[in-house]
């Protein structure tokens, strides 16, 4: 029965996964901020606890174990110097791991593997396609701001309000020289016309009375 063996084996052979672990802390511990898969990051995350629970114990059993996992002495030096006496007063949960997307080509979940303390930048983090939405939302629809005046004004026949602006920015409508200079042609002529017309009927007038003058009375 495999009972607490729960390691990831990560599809390598162990002595090829000791190496890669000691090389993923060795470079936390340097940089104290590491790039790597989800399932690595997991995993050298709990091997780089172990080294700095080592760190806070102190000693030269402990310095001995530090350097038969990471095969660096300077590297061991600057851990219990330097990262040891930081988390002195924490009691595990000395890293923490951010997801930020997939990798371009395999699709492996990318992750950030860091130091608890160390700032992170959002430059870090895989920008997401614009596509990629959860289906079934629907788009919410931009509902247009009305002002409070849009809100307060009556609804039905009231008459819109005239400002003095409003009538002075209204431009002037011209009638043109030749337009007016025709109509009052127009109109002179037709006054001559009804003048014509009336002289006409006070001639055929006064002539049917020199008619009746002229008739003699016998005939009559």
């Amino acid at each position: 029965m495999r009972h607490r063996k729960k390691i990831a084996k990560l599809n390598i052979t162990s002595s090829h996964r000791r190496a890669l672990m000691a090389n993923l802390v060795r470079g936390l511990l340097e940089h104290e901020k590491i790039t790597t898969t989800l399932a690595k990051a997991k995993l050298s995350g709990r091997m780089a606890e172990k080294m700095i629970t080592l760190a806070k114990k102190g000693g030269l059993h402990a310095q001995r174990q530090a350097v038969a996992f990471l095969q660096d002495k300077k590297l061991v030096s600057k851990l219990f110097k330097e990262i040891g006496p930081r988390f002195t007063n924490r009691a595990g949960g000395y890293t923490r791991i951010y997801k930020i997307g997939l990798r371009k080509g395999d699709a492996a979940s990318m992750a950030i593997l860091e130091l608890v303390g160390e700032t992170f930048k959002d430059e870090d983090v895989v920008p997401e396609k614009p596509g990629a939405e959860k289906k079934g939302k629907k788009a919410q629809a931009i509902t247009p701001e009305v002002s409070d005046k849009e809100q307060s004004a009556p609804v039905g026949d009231a008459e819109p309000d005239v400002s003095e602006e409003s009538i002075e920015d209204t431009p002037s409508v011209e009638t043109p020289l030749e337009d007016t200079a025709d109509e009052a042609i127009e109109g002179d002529a037709i006054e001559e016309n009804a003048d014509d017309v009336t002289d006409k009927k006070e001639e055929s007038a006064n002539s049917a009375e020199d008619n009746e003058k002229n008739i003699p009375e016998g005939n009559s």
